[in-house]
């Protein structure tokens, strides 16, 4: 009886075996993704800074990262990131890219979908916006051709972009310049159109709404780790999306925590606990404009787990954690997942990543 009653309530934490109701329609979707955040990071967050903020989440489930290859447990982002952005696997390394028998076929992501519906989209991430996640969301290209993928973000269509990477936009003799083709992205950009903020002090100063389009990159490469992160993730994201609320339409989202996979890949765990922190503390804005708009859905989950973190000790009083790493590298352990809002419902106790994307698109196609 015991083990039936475990089993029963397991199955209610991540909503197996529940009948959902035809889900509404969100007319704004968040889709906040911890880079590397396995169940072990979570509970390493939760052992020791306590949790307020996912227990108010009604959903849980969990999510199989697998990619394409048939010949691999584990994913990379590139590939976990483009199933959640197009609704389709890919090889590992590549970027809203299939492989077919001669060549690739491109695959439609929904910040191209969204855009096509006419709503406001938007890309705010801790590393610099070429990295590979947030890239899947925009670029069609290897997760590797970083110069390139800054060239495809000219002609994205995205509203508000915040993170790192001025040295992709930049050429070699201006400040952290990496680009050997001579090119000025920032220049070209406010040809465009787009207000380019490169100092924290002035978007610290900006008034909300921002105007768009905007791109600001706060770092040559990556956001500085917390606490020194100027700005963070959750300031990003508060005018992110008091940006792009504004849209009648509507609006997409993508918010990434890059760096809880660095500090994974390599075994630190207290800078690990920062990263997690700094991304739930962006978790709660989304969650709060959520909850007081009606009308949006809030995902959070993680590409893939890294180092297979586990709380193995520790005391439960004044919240001393010990843990332990299985390694350096990605696992192919499930990643943990949220949802909160209109639409939460459609998401079941356990999916594969390709279904998070599937679902989103087709929220996007009927607006």
């Amino acid at each position: 009886m015991r083990t039936r009653l475990a089993a029963f309530s397991l199955a209610l934490w991540i909503g197996v075996g529940s009948a959902a109701p035809q889900p509404a329609r969100p007319k704004n979707v968040i889709l906040l993704i911890g880079d590397g955040m396995g169940v072990g990071a979570l509970m390493q967050f939760i052992a020791a800074k306590g949790d307020k903020v996912l227990t108010r989440f009604p959903r849980g489930a969990l999510v199989l990262t697998q990619p394409l290859n048939e010949d691999r447990w584990v994913t990379d982002s590139a590939a976990a990131a483009t199933a959640m952005a197009t609704g389709e696997k890919t090889l590992n390394g590549l970027l809203s890219l299939r492989p077919k028998a001669s060549g690739f076929d491109t695959l439609r992501t929904i910040v191209e979908e969204a855009e096509a519906r006419g709503k406001a989209t938007g890309i705010v991430v801790t590393c610099q916006v070429t990295h590979a996640t947030p890239a899947a969301f925009y670029a069609h290209a290897s997760r590797s051709q970083e110069g390139e993928i800054a060239i495809q973000l000219l002609d994205s269509g995205l509203d508000v972009v915040l993170g790192g990477g001025t040295s992709f936009f930049l050429p070699v003799g201006e400040g952290e310049g990496r680009r050997e083709d001579g090119r000025n992205l920032l220049n070209e950009l406010r040809r465009r159109g787009y207000h380019v903020i490169t100092d924290t002090l002035e978007f610290r100063r900006a008034g909300v709404p921002l105007p768009v389009p905007v791109i600001g990159l706060f770092a040559p490469v990556a956001l500085a780790p917390p606490p020194e992160r100027r700005p963070t993730l959750a300031q990003m994201v508060a005018k992110a999306i008091a940006t792009l609320r504004t849209n009648p339409r509507g609006f997409f989202l993508m918010v990434e925590g890059s760096q809880i996979d660095w500090a994974a890949h390599s075994n630190d765990a207290a800078r690990e606990l920062e990263e997690t922190q700094d991304f739930v503390a962006a978790v709660e804005v989304a969650l709060d404009f959520a909850t007081a708009d009606g009308n949006t859905l809030v995902i959070v989950t993680a590409d893939h787990d890294t180092g297979g973190l586990a709380v193995t000790g520790g005391d439960r009083r004044n919240r001393q954690v010990e843990v332990r790493y299985v390694g350096g590298e990605h696992t192919a352990n499930p990643a943990p997942f949220f949802a909160f809002g209109p639409g939460s419902d459609r998401f079941p106790g356990m999916m594969a990543n390709d279904f998070i994307g599937k679902v989103l698109m087709e929220f996007v196609r009927q607006q």
